[in-house]
């Protein structure tokens, strides 16, 4: 008999310190999964950053005493940190597009036709913009505090020709810049550790095309107005 209530009691503490144990682990997850919510939100909202492209210029480009069937299309890419929290630039990406022109047989008569930007730069969208050659890659692995701003020059030439469907001195371009960028909260309070402990560290970046800036159109081989 003795033994029995031995047993029980001891089945009791263990059962009983089981539910204890349980207890915490879940109160620190749960607390350490809102902490972690909370502030990733206040990052997100104070995550902003302002872009432009700057300092445009276009027109045909010399190659020698002779004019070849180059033209060529330079500029810089700036970004502005306007929020609250230093932000970390990986990369930026500079694409050069050729807008063709739509044909009279193309147009319809029975309403507008849209030859928006935006949408010409979706894949698969009926008048799409075609990339020319391949993406320039800036890598830049640098971080920039509140009103720093970025600034990456980039530059184009562009061989012309008349053949149609091809990049031709008759067509328009654009360029499109963008940038992947990042925040790191650092863990100082003890909610935040136990966020980073349990729930995983906090690493909050601008969405894919937060920071993408797009030119107007133009004849690269038309000097700016």
């Amino acid at each position: 008999m003795h033994d029995k209530e031995k047993r029980a009691q001891v089945e009791f503490f263990i059962k009983n310190s089981v539910l204890i144990i349980g207890a915490i682990v879940a109160l620190l997850f749960g607390t350490a999964h809102w902490a972690k919510s909370d502030l990733e939100q206040t990052l997100k909202a104070k995550l902003i950053g302002d872009t432009d492209i700057l300092s445009l210029d276009h027109n045909r480009y010399a190659t020698g005493p002779e004019e070849g069937e180059f033209c060529y299309v330079r500029g810089s890419y700036n970004i502005t940190n306007t929020g609250a929290y230093p932000f970390t630039v990986e990369s930026v990406t500079i694409e050069l597009y050729e807008l063709p022109f739509i044909t009279t047989n193309q147009l319809s008569t029975e309403g507008p036709t849209s030859y928006t930007l935006s949408e010409r730069l979706q894949k698969g969208s009926k008048f799409a913009a075609i990339p020319v050659g391949k993406p320039i890659v800036l890598p830049i692995h640098e971080q920039f505090g509140l009103k720093n701003e970025l600034q990456r020059s980039f530059g184009f030439i562009v061989p012309m020709t008349n053949d149609v469907g091809g990049h031709s001195k008759f067509s328009n371009y654009i360029v499109v810049a963008n940038a992947k960028a990042y925040i790191e909260s650092e863990a100082n309070s003890l909610a935040d550790r136990l966020a980073s402990f349990i729930s995983g560290s906090i690493n909050i970046a601008f969405k894919p095309n937060d920071l993408k800036h797009i030119t107007k159109s133009m004849n690269i081989c038309q000097p700016p107005l």
